[in-house]
């Protein structure tokens, strides 16, 4: 473990996720596996009673399924890869959960079927994709790795309880969603390197060079492998994910709506002139004159009748017209069916009707803690050791999840199980490094699936559990008084070897494994590993002296810093309008297939005059139009009626194609604007803003209730706001791409933007002056090539040509001169 000796960096960051190329590129593509796995895992497993068949059955089917489904995930992952793996138990389910949209109603058999292949192949691909970013990710940041690929699962996990709320707009709607996302992420997989029997790397250096070697891995096959302290250790680690498992899918049944109605005021109610004895009567035929009955003979929900309509309790129901008299919201508070649960949280704090959309808020909070835990804990373990922030989490999962039991309030409720989520966040990412640290490699796809499941039988378990224990507060202490347990047990697990090399600490960790070899029976082997052994073994890790630029350098300076902000903007905001068009295709009234196919043909001509544009008139002003008129586009869309249905769409389709052709100019902007030490950051940074404008754009659909166009408003408005920022930015058409960020910010303060004719104009004047100056930088660079040559060959990625010509110019003007010019740097 020479390497982790060697190692001089005190504490990695989530920065260094986005660091160096190859790490950037994973952590992309694992952000949106994570994302998408979790978001269709959840979409389909938190709203069981919409199959119409009994909760604890399709509990138990859906748990069930994971048997099969990792069985199967262990095979391909053993036989054929982690890459193809994850790509199939994407592609797959989504397909299925997309099928699932157009399948009746009616057909529940063939639903829930579809359902349940494809919450199994999720849950298969929550295995796969845990083990697979524990090998993509180096021992220095691998923790950090699995908190931020957790933190981006609870993303998909907090937006998936808010898609349901889709179906109020459109049959099916949120099952295309649970579907498209992880056929994309499937796709994506492919882009990952396999890491099928390849040794567990240490440091990020190691891993951008693809070096080889056995490293860790065969020191641990040396002390045994996998003997009797890895399965000891699993056994121990893996226990507790059974209950947590618990914690994450219980709002099945804590938060379960029964059938409800308003409730009826006492019974000595007088009858007016009618003969009536209400004391008499039950309370089902009593329920007709207060609360009025839909076509089933069901009562409403969240209506009652203003006043007692005693004559229909003479009616039947084919008699009974109840479409003209007035209702109002429930007064008294409401009766709920207790048949099937005693207590749950909608039913002791009344979350139906007005207040339905609480029930999935206190999920949200939920997943919010395990983000917040994904985030914090993550670094945090990478600085004080897996052992450290395990016990912790023990400690804190058992402290709140028993405190939540005894909620007096639902705020109070929600902020326990916000920190609950935390301290669940913490277990998971510990739990997994601590086990696959100790693993050697041959052996981590193995115990990767055994640990995942765990949530399975989790599933089944808490399944038994609620069947017996009815009520949400009982529930909710048989969950989490057992950490107790692990949390004193937990003192006794040893830490990360390779986490205590890394921090400098070579004699514990050799401790650690002369322990492991001496409970694995080999004794002697262990005996003879010494500490140039263990550097030795880990002798590709050494520390890199060569500076890395991070996302700080983005803001580090004036005008960089400027630049990125007025970035952040226009990807946020050609996302947020691209996808809110994208995303709606129903509410134009015409064939979502058809204006599918339109949206996509716009594109070839919008993005031919964005072209266009960019080369004859700039960048900047190009950007700015891009932005604005289709911002002004969806905001006139939004006042007009709905009737007129072919302006509605023409408008739409307009305003897309546009914006689909400002993503054309803003990845181009942006590599132009850049210099080449932070080009690929300030990339993957804008990437990143505009995923968060294609995350939010679904929620604002939501505004709809309120007030007809209102998200077509928003819509608007941040694209029109966008292009006058846009503005603000310089011109680099016809620019020299810069190098660094000294240049950038020099060539700022003295000339403000770039222009090469006026660069150039003033050198051959000045020559005229003095024959043996030196010419400046900018002019060097682009001495003869016409505008939209430049333009052209920049676009068409024809450098060598440029720097070969550009060469050959910069050396005629020296010859026919006489000019002393300094070396020409290399054009890009």
């Amino acid at each position: 473990m020479q390497d982790e000796v060697q190692s001089n960096k005190k504490l990695y960051t989530v920065i260094d996720l986005f660091r160096t190329p190859y790490m950037r590129r994973t952590t992309l593509c694992l952000m949106i596996l994570w994302c998408a796995t979790s978001f269709g895992f959840y979409g389909l497993l938190m709203d069981l009673q919409r199959f119409g068949v009994s909760v604890f059955l399709v509990q138990v089917i859906f748990g069930a399924i994971d048997f099969p489904a990792k069985a199967f995930c262990i095979f391909l992952m053993t036989f054929i890869g982690r890459r193809i793996t994850q790509a199939i138990l994407l592609i797959v389910p989504g397909l299925l959960v997309l099928a699932n949209a157009f399948v009746p109603y009616e057909l529940q058999t063939l639903r829930t079927a579809l359902a349940v292949f494809g919450k199994g192949l999720l849950g298969a691909s929550f295995t796969c994709v845990y083990l697979y970013t524990m090998e993509l990710y180096p021992t220095v940041i691998r923790q950090t790795g699995m908190g931020f690929g957790s933190t981006m699962a609870r993303v998909g996990s907090m937006t998936a309880p808010m898609v349901m709320m889709l179906e109020d707009y459109l049959y099916g709607l949120p099952l295309m969603v649970y579907g498209a996302l992880p056929v994309i992420a499937g796709v994506i997989a492919v882009f990952l390197p396999e890491t099928r029997n390849v040794p567990l790397p240490d440091t990020i250096e190691y891993v951008e060079a693809q070096r080889a070697g056995m490293g860790f891995s065969d020191l641990l096959d040396r002390i045994g492998g996998l003997g009797r302290f890895q399965l000891i250790n699993t056994a121990l680690l893996t226990i507790p994910g059974i209950i947590m498992a618990s914690h994450a899918i219980m709002q099945n049944f804590s938060a379960a709506i029964p059938d409800h109605h308003c409730r009826i005021p006492n019974k000595t109610i007088p009858a007016g002139n009618w003969n009536i004895t209400t004391s008499a009567l039950d309370d089902q035929t009593l329920l007709k004159a207060f609360v009025p009955h839909d076509e089933k003979n069901k009562p409403s929900r969240c209506l009652q009748f203003t006043e007692p309509q005693w004559h229909l309790l003479f009616l039947n129901q084919s008699q009974a017209d109840t479409s003209g008299l007035q209702t109002e919201p429930c007064r008294h508070g409401w009766t709920y069916n207790r048949q099937e649960f005693d207590e749950t949280i909608v039913t002791e704090w009344d979350l139906v009707c007005d207040l339905r959309y609480m029930k999935q808020m206190s999920q949200t909070v939920y997943m919010g803690g395990v983000l917040a835990g994904a985030l914090i804990l993550s670094s945090l373990s990478d600085k004080f050791g897996r052992r450290r922030l395990l016990i912790f989490s023990y400690l804190k999962l058992a402290v709140m999840g028993t405190c939540t039991a005894f909620s007096p309030s639902y705020s109070i409720f929600c902020f326990l199980r916000f920190m609950t989520g935390v301290a669940i966040s913490g277990v998971v990412l510990n739990v997994v490094c601590l086990i696959l640290e100790w693993t050697p490699m041959k052996s981590r796809t193995i115990i990767g699936t055994l640990v995942s499941f765990s949530f399975t039988i989790g599933q089944l378990v808490l399944a038994g559990i609620a069947y017996g224990i009815r009520d949400w507060r009982k529930l909710q202490l048989v969950i989490s008084a057992p950490f107790f347990i692990c949390f004193f047990y937990s003192w006794w697990i040893l830490e990360s070897a390779r986490w205590l090399v890394i921090h400098k600490k070579s004699d514990e960790a050799l401790k650690q494994i002369k322990k492991v070899a001496r409970i694995n029976g080999h004794e002697k082997e262990g005996e003879a590993i010494t500490a140039e052994v263990l550097k030795e073994h880990m002798q590709d890790e050494v520390q890199s002296d060569k500076k890395i630029y991070t996302v700080i350098d983005l803001f580090r300076t004036p005008y960089i810093r400027r630049t990125t902000l007025c970035l952040m903007i226009l990807w946020c905001a050609t996302s947020f309008g691209f996808y809110g068009l994208l995303m709606d295709l129903q509410r134009f009234g015409v064939s979502v297939f058809l204006v599918q196919v339109i949206f996509g043909a716009i594109d070839f001509p919008a993005k031919a005059l964005c072209a266009f544009s960019m080369m004859f008139i700039g960048r900047r002003i190009t950007q700015a139009v891009l932005l604005l008129i289709p911002g002004l586009l969806i905001l006139a869309n939004a006042f007009v009626p709905y009737e007129l249905q072919a302006l509605r769409t023409t408008f739409a389709v307009l305003g897309k194609g546009l914006l689909g052709a400002s993503f054309t100019c803003v990845y181009l902007y942006t590599l132009e604007l850049y210099p080449t030490v932070i080009r690929q950051t300030g990339m993957g940074f804008g990437s990143t803003m505009a995923r968060v404008g294609a995350m939010t754009a679904p929620m604002v659909m939501m505004l709809e209730d309120y007030l007809y166009g209102l998200p077509l408003m928003v819509y608007g408005a941040l694209p029109v706001i966008a292009g006058i920022i846009a503005v603000l930015l310089p011109e680099t058409r016809n620019v020299p791409l810069p190098d660094t960020i000294e240049y950038v910010e020099a060539q700022r303060k003295t000339s403000g933007t770039l222009h090469e004719e006026d660069h150039l104009g003033n050198t051959v004047g000045a020559l005229g002056n003095n024959r043996h100056m030196e010419i400046p930088k900018a002019a060097r660079y682009s001495v003869a090539l016409p505008p939209v040559t430049v333009g052209c060959l920049r676009c068409s990625n024809y450098g060598h040509f440029y720097t070969h010509i550009g060469g050959h110019i910069v050396k005629a003007l020296k010859d026919m001169l006489s000019v002393q010019v300094i070396q020409t740097p290399k054009i890009i």
